[in-house]
């Protein structure tokens, strides 16, 4: 199913945007059922970054860190269920984004030193406008 590789979630992300390789080969295995939830889950991090983020800026909006099987931290990270990602928008200050969406978005901001995190919490009963910076590795 190479074809899934070419999905286009919005005018400007794809699928393969948030996978690195080990993760697509993951992804891959999966049952279909559990691929779909996730491309649905993807598919609306991409229209919250594609409204509150590339149509603002007008500038390519890179995802440094998305899908995510292998457990980190505690375990409980969005990026385990597609419902988050990391990026960079090519050309704007990464504070410059963070102070942006800290303004209008309705979800997760996690603000980096060098990315900003953005989840869709707010679209499954979490608690809207959760807020924190962290330090990026």
């Amino acid at each position: 199913m190479t074809y899934l590789k070419d999905l286009k979630l919005t005018d400007n992300f794809w699928l393969h945007e948030f996978f690195d390789s080990a993760e697509w080969v993951r992804f891959m295995k999966l049952p279909e059922e559990q691929r779909l939830f996730l491309i649905i889950s993807l598919g609306q991090v991409a229209a919250a970054l594609q409204e509150h983020v590339r149509d603002y800026f007008r500038k390519k909006t890179i995802i440094t860190d998305g899908m995510r099987f292998k457990a980190s931290g505690d375990g409980t990270s969005f990026h385990h269920s597609g419902k988050a990602a990391d990026f960079k928008v090519e050309g704007v200050h990464h504070r410059t984004v963070q102070d942006r969406l800290n303004l209008i978005y309705p979800g997760g901001i996690g603000s980096y030193n060098a990315h900003t995190h953005l989840d869709i919490r707010h679209l499954f009963g979490w608690p809207v406008r959760a807020r924190w910076t962290g330090k990026s590795q």
